[in-house]
């Protein structure tokens, strides 16, 4: 089974993405804050992020760079989400989606970059 990290400190979301993905049969993960996911990641990395990019402690940002300079996480699939879309692209994020969002949308972009919850890894 797939796992998803949702990094997000708006309870409500968080919660309601969590109740989502664990119906369409992902395992998931949740942290409120970055300083939290620098943690959760050291006990095992997940197979997508969903990130906020405005969380309290340190923002999504700053823990993307963190998470891209470091070899453990760099090739992890991320999914950057907030209220107001930034100005440019990062280079950083595979996909990014505005709140509120189509989770429609959301899903599609997720198995587009990690495929279905119980798909196989290609080789």
């Amino acid at each position: 089974m797939k796992t998803v990290l949702i990094v997000d400190d708006e309870f409500d979301i968080a919660d309601a993405l969590s109740a989502i993905f664990e119906v369409e049969g992902y395992a998931v993960r949740l942290c409120s804050n970055g300083a939290e996911c620098l943690k959760e990641l050291a006990q095992g990395l997940p197979d997508l992020m969903l990130l906020d990019i405005m969380m309290p402690v340190m923002d999504g940002l700053e823990l993307l760079r963190r998470i891209r300079g470091d070899a453990r996480y760099s090739h992890l699939p991320v999914i950057m989400m907030s209220a107001v879309k930034p100005r440019e692209a990062n280079p950083g994020w595979q996909m990014f989606i505005q709140k509120p969002f189509n989770i429609s949308a959301l899903l599609q972009g997720v198995h587009k970059l990690i495929g279905s919850p119980t798909e196989a890894e290609s080789a």
